[in-house]
């Protein structure tokens, strides 16, 4: 093969994975990147939340979003180190948890409000029932959480259980404190 044919392949395959990532959302990073389009999800009422609409994220202002089930385990066990990350930073972010169950076939609103009571959540809790902040995101399962800076750009993420230290770390970083 000729080396020329070579590179002109090489430059092929480069520029059809681009535009394949490019059309898919998964181009770019923290080094300036767009940040996600907000979406309106409806809330839970319960303790931290009213039942209204909420834009997730909030233009203009740092968002901490964890995806959560009420099936899931870890996510239970990760209650008391979200309550402590929430008393920390509530007034300076956007704080939810967001659950994408399909509500009203696996499990219905009262379910919800009734598994965050328990463990006492305390903080914003939105359905995300079209499934539009996940497929904007992209979460590979729950728990998942997002840290997002003011122009609505990811900048910390995290799979799996998280200290309450951890999600601090994360959430000031997207409020450029770390």
């Amino acid at each position: 093969m000729r080396r020329r044919d070579l590179l002109a392949g090489i430059g092929s395959l480069v520029t059809l994975g681009g535009g394949i990532a490019l059309a898919f959302g998964k181009l770019g990073g923290p080094d300036g990147a767009a940040g996600i389009q907000p979406v309106d999800l409806e809330t839970v009422d319960t303790a931290g939340s009213s039942g209204e609409t909420v834009t997730v994220p909030a233009l203009g202002e740092p968002t901490f979003i964890k995806f959560f089930a009420t099936w899931c385990t870890v996510c239970q066990g990760m209650m008391p180190e979200l309550a402590v990350a929430h008393e920390e930073v509530n007034d300076e972010v956007q704080f939810l948890s967001v659950t994408n169950e399909p509500v009203g076939i696996t499990t219905t609103r009262e379910e919800v409000v009734e598994w965050l009571e328990e463990h006492d959540g305390n903080w914003p809790v939105a359905l995300d029932s079209e499934l539009e902040l996940t497929e904007r995101l992209d979460p590979s399962g729950v728990p998942y959480a997002y840290a997002l800076d003011s122009d609505n750009r990811v900048v910390w993420e995290h799979r799996g259980d998280a200290t309450a230290d951890e999600l601090i770390k994360g959430i000031r970083s997207a409020m450029g404190e770390e």
